[in-house]
């Protein structure tokens, strides 16, 4: 039998793919060569790091492949989340009964092309468009901007209510 043994590999989120191109393959006769499609991974997650034997070629370029029985033993490819670092400026103002935000702020972190967007609800509201706020949301936004709040209990019932809003036409 013909053996492929993966190994594990770990990323940090970096935007770009990752894979292990190093594998084990026992059983291989002489002369014999593979040809494999290797998995890989870019975003946040685990996946197995699977070796997909394409053809497997004799010394004249035939392929042999029915030839052989193959077992896998695979690996896992692991890609983590990527620290982001935020920071903020401050703002100090007489009291005068309207609102107020400091405007500088960036983050480190921030992979390749990647960007931070500000989100400015009031803005979103005075054209005309609902700003629903679902969660805590409405704190962080202090109820400037928002059209409509929904407070959940938990993230799960966030992300519930958050998919059911995504079926309205807006």
């Amino acid at each position: 039998p013909l053996s492929i043994v993966t190994n594990d590999g770990e990323w940090t989120y970096d935007g770009e793919d990752h894979a292990l191109s190093d594998f084990l393959v026992e059983g291989l006769v002489k002369k014999h060569t593979a040809e494999y499609k290797i998995a890989s991974i870019r975003n946040v997650g685990v996946r197995e790091n699977t070796v997909t034997v394409n053809a497997i070629l004799d010394e004249n370029g035939r392929d042999v492949a029915e030839n052989y029985e193959i077992t896998y033993a695979y690996g896992t490819l692991t890609v983590t989340k990527r620290p982001l670092n935020f920071y903020t400026g401050s703002g100090y103002w007489m009291y005068d009964s309207t609102y107020h935000e400091a405007q500088d702020y960036y983050a480190d972190g921030i992979v390749g092309k990647h960007t931070l967007v500000r989100i400015d609800a009031p803005a979103i509201k005075n054209a005309g468009k609902d700003v629903i706020a679902v969660g805590k949301i409405e704190d962080i936004f202090a109820g400037k901007g928002v059209t409509r709040a929904i407070h959940t209990a938990n993230n799960a019932e966030g992300m519930q209510v958050t998919l059911e809003l995504q079926k309205q036409d807006f």
